[in-house]
C-alpha cells in the first residue's frame, strides 16, 4: 500500500513537470510573438523614416551649395574690388561722418545718402575707430 501511494505521487510529479514545461513553451512562444510583433511595427515605420532622412539630406545639400555659392561670391567680389579709395567714396565718408557729427540719426543719413542703415553706421563706426588710434 505504501509502494502504490508512492507510485501515484510519483506519477502526478511527473504530470505536473510535463504541465510545468508546456507552460514554459506557451510563455517562450508568447514572447516570441510578441517579438515579432514589435518587430513587424518597427518596420513598418521604416519607409517613412528613410524618406524623411532623404529629405533632410536633400536640404542639407541644398543648404550647403547655397552657402558655398555666397561664399564663393563674396570672395570674388572681395578679389575683385581694390582696396583703392576714390575720391567719390573718400567724399560720401566726409559726407556721413560729418552728418554724424551733427548729431543727425542713421536712419536720415542713409536716406539722403540713399544707402543702407548698415553701411552708414559701419562708415560712422569706422571713422570713430580711426580716431581713436
Amino acid at each position: 500500500m505504501i509502494f502504490a501511494l508512492e507510485l501515484s505521487s510519483l506519477s502526478s510529479f511527473a504530470w505536473s513537470s510535463d504541465a510545468l514545461v508546456i507552460g514554459l513553451l506557451v510563455l517562450a512562444v508568447a514572447c516570441q510573438a510578441w517579438c515579432l510583433h514589435l518587430t513587424r511595427v518597427s518596420l513598418a515605420a521604416l519607409p517613412a523614416l528613410e524618406e524623411r532622412v532623404g529629405r533632410l539630406t536633400r536640404s542639407v545639400a541644398l543648404l550647403v551649395d547655397t552657402t558655398e555659392g555666397c561664399f564663393e561670391a563674396v570672395s570674388a567680389q572681395l578679389v575683385r574690388s581694390d582696396d583703392t579709395v576714390t575720391p567719390r567714396r573718400q567724399q560720401r565718408q566726409r559726407r556721413v561722418v560729418g552728418a554724424a557729427k551733427r548729431g543727425r540719426t542713421v536712419s536720415q543719413i542713409a536716406a539722403d545718402e540713399d544707402v543702407a542703415e548698415g553701411e552708414v553706421a559701419l562708415r560712422v563706426r569706422m571713422a570713430q575707430d580711426l580716431q581713436a588710434r
